[in-house]
């Protein structure tokens, strides 16, 4: 990476839950970048990062000279943000998860070469990039003919404010006071939110974004949120069922070779990876592997949803970017 151009970056949406662990990853990965100018709204403006980096508003010109964007916000603001960034020429790396963008999973759907000639690319949600690698690497066995997968969401899929809803609800409820359900329409605290506000749009986004990375317009995808009141982190608990029948061992081994997976499995006992042991880590964990039937699979997938799930499939995407046009 020594000998590669280094580029100007700019994060809009520096201050929030994504943005703040994109700006740490980039920190410390070596990255070949000059500068990474930190932008968010105008209510951010002038705030301070830990390293005592300046804070500043995303408005008019703010790109002038940035090479690569990463768009941090929420979905209502891509719109803005995506015509000042093609005003200035830059490549956009958007981890909105909104529709539009081509999505990207290194390591399953980044090897073409016409994926790096579009300007924007996306990031898509956390839990289809577990998803895709997983599904991918089974087919090294066998074709999936069908996935089906329940996601347990945590209070910072829904960002800052969901982690603070919860703390806040867990607080309140503690000593009896009034619940704010702003974030989620309803109690998330000591509870359990299935078809929660909003999931079901989501749920068929994120089945539709499975299907296109895998380039599989025909594979079946059942996606169900189930949202707990866990801070961080997101557990899958998946069933694939494959075309033809194919042993449990040959599944586990494709598994172990997928770069970016860590199986977890000791002396043939499997061991299911909690959201507790996730934290900060950069591999998706799976475990709890087992054949149901001689043609399907189940099996759980654990991972950060902000460090792995977000900022560090987008540092990939960026990194295979920055190669591209270096060739």
């Amino acid at each position: 990476m020594e000998s590669v151009q280094k580029w100007n970056l700019a994060i809009v949406g520096a201050t929030g839950q994504v943005g703040q662990e994109l700006y740490a990853v980039l920190k410390s990965s070596g990255f070949p970048n000059s500068s990474i100018r930190l932008l968010a709204s105008r209510d951010s403006e002038g705030e301070r990062t830990e390293d005592d980096e300046r804070i500043g508003a995303f408005q008019k010109g703010c790109l002038a000279g940035i090479e690569l964007v990463f768009l941090a916000v929420p979905s209502h603001a891509v719109a803005p943000c995506l015509s000042e960034a093609r005003e200035q020429s830059c490549h956009v790396i958007d981890l909105s998860s909104t529709s539009g963008p081509t999505w990207l999973v290194p390591g399953v759907n980044s090897d073409d070469e016409e994926v790096w000639e579009g300007q924007w690319l996306g990031n898509p949600f956390p839990e289809v990039t577990a998803l895709s690698l997983v599904v991918d690497a089974i087919r090294g066995v066998e074709i999936p003919a069908a996935v089906e997968a329940q996601i347990y969401l945590s209070a910072s899929d829904r960002g800052r404010k969901g982690v603070e809803e919860l703390a806040s609800q867990t607080i309140n409820l503690l000593n009896q006071k009034d619940v704010p359900e702003e974030i989620f329409g309803e109690r998330l605290a000591f509870n359990l939110l299935p078809g929660a506000e909003g999931d079901s749009e989501r749920e068929g986004a994120a089945a539709a974004q499975v299907k296109a990375i895998l380039n599989e317009p025909d594979l079946q995808v059942g996606v169900e949120f189930i949202r707990v009141p866990v801070f961080t982190g997101t557990t899958i608990r998946t069933r694939i069922q494959l075309e033809k029948p194919a042993e449990a061992d040959a599944i586990e081994e494709v598994l172990r070779e997928q770069s970016g997976l860590d199986v977890w499995d000791s002396d043939g006992e499997s061991t299911i990876p909690r959201v507790s042991d996730i934290p900060e880590v950069d591999d998706i964990r799976v475990g709890g592997l087992k054949r149901v039937d001689e043609r399907t699979v189940s099996l759980w997938i654990t991972l950060d949803n902000l460090r792995r799930g977000a900022a560090l499939n987008a540092l990939q995407i960026a990194a295979q970017l920055v190669q591209a046009k270096a060739n």
